[in-house]
């Protein structure tokens, strides 16, 4: 659980930048993905799960419009 919204972009950037690492599949296959997170928070962006996600999935868009290993909150505009 967040002590405050604030709290999400510290998480945000710390799943990033775990998921970011490289990581040896085999001794030949070296594997690097990337992340990008849309966050919404209750009840700020929505009062119910549904709104929720929903609010999360345009911020995922967001956050990937902004480049790659990028986080964005949900935005009306």
């Amino acid at each position: 659980m967040l002590k405050s919204p604030d709290d999400a972009d510290v998480i945000a950037l710390k799943v990033i930048s775990t998921l970011t690492e490289a990581f040896q599949l085999s001794e030949s296959i070296r594997v690097q993905i990337g992340a990008s997170i849309g966050i919404s928070i209750y009840p700020k962006h929505g009062d119910n799960i549904e709104s929720l996600m929903d609010h999360a999935d345009i911020a995922l868009y967001q956050a990937k419009d902004n480049g790659r290993g990028c986080f964005a909150y949900f935005s009306k505009i």
